[in-house]
């Protein structure tokens, strides 16, 4: 069953820090059955840079705090466009998450951010408004 489903390691948690090489494997096993995995909050502490380079994740979704922080910490941009700069060395692709305003838009794309999330980009709707999305299983089709 192969598909455009992420699976987050999710490092607030702190399991993708504890136990990395757990995590390695899952993730590998998770890509030989045709999901693709996150690193969700990355940037909220200093191992997170570490696990960017080496954890076998395509997506690293950068920890909201980074791109709130991002208009009045100068610091702030630097770690996050270093963060930027490892995962795309790495091969993988950036969310920056938590995008509020024009200037935090601006911030985001003039680092090379690939993705990003927020309700400066799009307010949540609900999910009955939204037109349905089919997915086949081996039990049968949801939605459509």
């Amino acid at each position: 069953m192969a598909g455009n489903l992420g699976v987050r390691v999710r490092q607030r948690d702190a399991l993708a820090t504890q136990y990395p090489d757990d995590v390695a494997v899952l993730c590998d096993a998770l890509h030989r059955a045709g999901f693709r995995g996150a690193l969700d909050g990355a940037g909220a502490s200093v191992e997170s840079y570490s696990l960017a380079a080496r954890l076998p994740v395509d997506i690293i979704k950068l920890d909201r705090r980074m791109v709130q922080q991002l208009e009045e910490d100068p610091v702030q941009q630097v770690m996050l466009e270093a963060l930027h700069r490892i995962a795309e060395a790495a091969g993988k692709v950036t969310v920056a998450t938590f995008i509020e305003s024009d200037d935090a838009l601006r911030k985001v794309r003039t680092l090379g951010i690939h993705y990003g999330q927020g309700y400066r980009l799009c307010r949540p709707e609900p999910l009955d408004e939204l037109t349905p999305a089919a997915v086949d299983l081996a039990t049968g089709r949801i939605g459509g």
